[in-house]
């Protein structure tokens, strides 16, 4: 990294941290000095002192450690499956029209579904557990993760198709040194925007008759009018999809240096 890119890097750092405190500063002056009742908006000091709170002795006797895992537990559950199948149906559509066209008529149809619109069906087929909370986050990762695994095969080269198969290449060669490599960026892509889905849908799944989790937290707070937790709730949600985020870049730097050229 050059030492122009470094100072670049670091003065955006420095303007990122300024304007968080700014925001900060006028969140707690606001409903402190400006009349705002806590019962609509708790003050960033009134949050810390919760989320300390909830450290010391948790949420309805569960720690807050245990409301994290259950919620990463269902997301984890979900993601994965939905990632195990997705890129490969994905991969397959860009291979095969016919596949293309059993396959994406059904999810141009009920991608535009929020995931919240499936939870009577899911409660009336599969009940109240564990399955359904991991089903609907299913839903809500599976066409992300799909069709952008469907354009990373359409945005692959024909001149290096045309290549390949000159050079006597067949069709598990061009698979595993071009189609899949090339795929890669869009399926990491996928990955990325999949995994924000799947935090997004876990707060709607702990609506199913959940007695833990992050979601269900909030939900459950906003019943006592605690303002603090319901929003403590939402940024915990917020910090660990970032943080998801910030490391699926990272990993895709490091594992595609490839991305963005021919």
């Amino acid at each position: 990294m050059s030492l122009y890119s470094h100072r670049r890097l670091s003065g955006s750092w420095v303007v990122s941290l300024v304007t968080g405190l700014l925001i900060l500063f006028v969140w707690e002056a606001s409903v402190r000095l400006g009349g705002i009742k806590r019962v609509y908006v708790s003050p960033p000091s009134e949050i810390v002192s919760a989320l300390w709170n909830l450290i010391q002795h948790g949420y309805a006797s569960t720690a807050l450690s245990a409301q994290i895992g259950a919620s990463v537990g269902r997301v984890f559950l979900g993601y994965v499956l939905a990632v195990l199948t997705a890129v490969p149906v994905g991969l397959l559509m860009g291979k095969s029209q016919f596949i293309q066209r059993v396959v994406d008529p059904v999810l141009q149809t009920y991608r535009p579904i929020p995931p919240i619109a499936y939870i009577p069906l899911l409660i009336i087929w599969f009940g109240i557990g564990e399955l359904p909370k991991v089903i609907l986050i299913f839903l809500a990762v599976f066409p992300v993760v799909c069709l952008n695994s469907f354009d990373g095969v359409g945005n692959i080269s024909d001149t290096k198709m045309r290549a390949a198969y000159a050079l006597g290449a067949n069709e598990w060669q061009i698979f595993w040194l071009i189609v899949l490599p090339g795929s890669l960026p869009h399926i990491a892509t996928g990955l990325r925007i999949g995994i924000g889905s799947a935090w997004m849908a876990v707060v709607a799944a702990e609506t199913i008759a959940a007695d833990s989790g992050l979601g269900w937290m909030a939900l459950d707070s906003s019943r006592y009018l605690r303002t603090d937790l319901v929003i403590l709730g939402i940024l915990i949600i917020g910090l660990i999809g970032f943080s998801l985020d910030l490391t699926f870049r990272l990993l895709e730097e490091r594992l595609l240096p490839w991305r963005g050229k021919d």
